[in-house]
Order: C-alpha cells, then sequence, then structure tokens
C-alpha cells in the first residue's frame, strides 16, 4: 500500500520487440477531520459542535453538516466522518460528557405563627456548594445555605444549589403561617368601689390557655378591684400562637354623704 506519491515503469517484451510504458500514482493526504474538543454539559442542557477538515461531513447520529446542536441525556461519543474533493475521507470522534444535576433539598415545609421569623439554622438546604433563594423579598442570608426567612402570609420559597460541575438543581419549602389568636375583653371602663369585674374573652377557642397578669390561668377572671388596675391577658393557642391584650379598670371612689346630724322635732 503506497503512502507517498510513485512513478511505475512497466516494460513487456516478447521473443522480438519490448515496449515501455509508465504510469505515476498521485497519493491524495487524508482530510484532517477534526470533531472539536470533548466538552461536559449538564443534564438537559444543549450543546453546540462544529466540525473542520473537509468538504461534506456525515455524522453518527446522521446529521450532514459540521455544525449540529445535540442534547444527549448520557454521556454519548460522536463520530464524524468527513470527504473532501479527491472523495478520501477520515473520521475523529467528540464526546460529550453528561453530568447529572445535584439532588438539591430545602428541608421540610415549616409552620410559625404570624409575625414570626424562621431563624438561622432552622431551615438548612443541601446538594451544592452554593445556593440562591427566591423570592428575595421577606428573607435574609438568601445567598446561603441557611437563609433567614419571615414571610407574612404562606410562601413557597425555591432554592437552587450548583454542584462542582456547575450544574443546577432546585427544591422548594413551603413556609404556612398560623393566624394570632383574636382576643376581645372589652374597652377600658368605669367601675365603683366595691364592684366585681368580670373579664373574658369574647372571641375565645377551644383548646386556648390563659395566663392574666395576676397569674391567675382561668378563661373567666372574676376580680374585685381597690383602685384602678390594667389587667393583661396572654392566650396561647392550639397551635402554641400567642396574642396579649389589656383592659384598664378605673375604679371610682364611694362618694361621700352627710346628712347631717340627728334632730328631734315634734
Amino acid at each position: 500500500k503506497e503512502t507517498t506519491n510513485t512513478f511505475y515503469i512497466v516494460s513487456i517484451a516478447d521473443a522480438n520487440c519490448e515496449t515501455i510504458d509508465t504510469v505515476f500514482v498521485d497519493i491524495n493526504p487524508l482530510p484532517n477531520a477534526n470533531a472539536g474538543a470533548d466538552v461536559s454539559i449538564c443534564y438537559g442542557a444543549t450543546t453546540q459542535i462544529l466540525a473542520s477538515g473537509g468538504q461534506y461531513y456525515y455524522w453518527s447520529n446522521n446529521y450532514d453538516t459540521a455544525y449540529m446542536e445535540v442534547y444527549p441525556t448520557t454521556t454519548t461519543t460522536y463520530t464524524l466522518t468527513v470527504i473532501d474533493n479527491n472523495n478520501c475521507s477520515n473520521t475523529d470522534d467528540v464526546v460529550v460528557y453528561v453530568n447529572p444535576l445535584p439532588i438539591v433539598s430545602a428541608g421540610d415545609d415549616i409552620t410559625i405563627c404570624r409575625g414570626d421569623t424562621v431563624q438561622k439554622g432552622f431551615v438548612t438546604a443541601t446538594g451544592g456548594i452554593s445556593y440562591s433563594w427566591i423570592p428575595n423579598t421577606e428573607i435574609l442570608d438568601a445567598d446561603t445555605d441557611e437563609p433567614i426567612l419571615f414571610p407574612q402570609n404562606n410562601k413557597v420559597y425555591y432554592v437552587y444549589a450548583t454542584d462542582t460541575n456547575g450544574c443546577v438543581g432546585n427544591d422548594t419549602i413551603v413556609v404556612f403561617i398560623n393566624p394570632l389568636p383574636v382576643i376581645n375583653i372589652g374597652f377600658d371602663s368605669l367601675i365603683c368601689f366595691g364592684d366585681t369585674v368580670r373579664l373574658r374573652n369574647k372571641l375565645a377557642n377551644i383548646g386556648d390557655t390563659y395566663l392574666w397578669s395576676d397569674s391567675s390561668t382561668d378563661s373567666l377572671l372574676v376580680t374585685l378591684p381597690k383602685d384602678t388596675t390594667l389587667y393583661t391577658v396572654t392566650i396561647t393557642d392550639i397551635n402554641n400562637c400567642v396574642s396579649t391584650a389589656q383592659r384598664q379598670i378605673n375604679v371610682l371612689p364611694i362618694p361621700f354623704v352627710d346628712a347631717g346630724i340627728d334632730t328631734a322635732i315634734c
């Protein structure tokens, strides 16, 4: 098998004569097939491949152009065949490595009381080396694995985690908001000295617990204030949410009555 240009001479002779002929074999070089450098992508991504080195291009996945865009779901080897103007051909391979997406966890959904804050460490994301939380409202440290959350209503937070391959995965966590107990123990009021005061929450719910400012824990507070007193009640509901209310009872002294001294008449 010749690998360089070669000049051949052939001689044919019979008993009386001899003839000579020549032939030149011109060896065309093979085209320099170039499928490009191997590349790594993340699962679900696409990549562009640009070949060179020939006049015509044929890929193992049936593309017939130098340029193609591929989106393999597993690591794949693409074989390129190039053909030049001399109808010589050559091949090359390119490998597209597919990296899996990171498995990201934002943790379990949580429930808090309205006005509470999910402190640092109660929510911890895993699966990446860097993190980004959205939306970026009602949140602090949104670029860490342990954000501080303080939603005012039920809210879904999304965390996007990037791994060492630059691939990104995501997960969600829902923060549910329980309302605070509603308290109505009435408005500030006036009573006379010696009157009895009865205080209760007009909007009580089953399961509520009470703590009054005099340390009593009954739902109904019965008291005989001797002077003006500010009463405070703290109510904890079945969700462990807490509200506080106050009512001031202003005590009026008994009026002094003087009918004069006793007298005798006819």
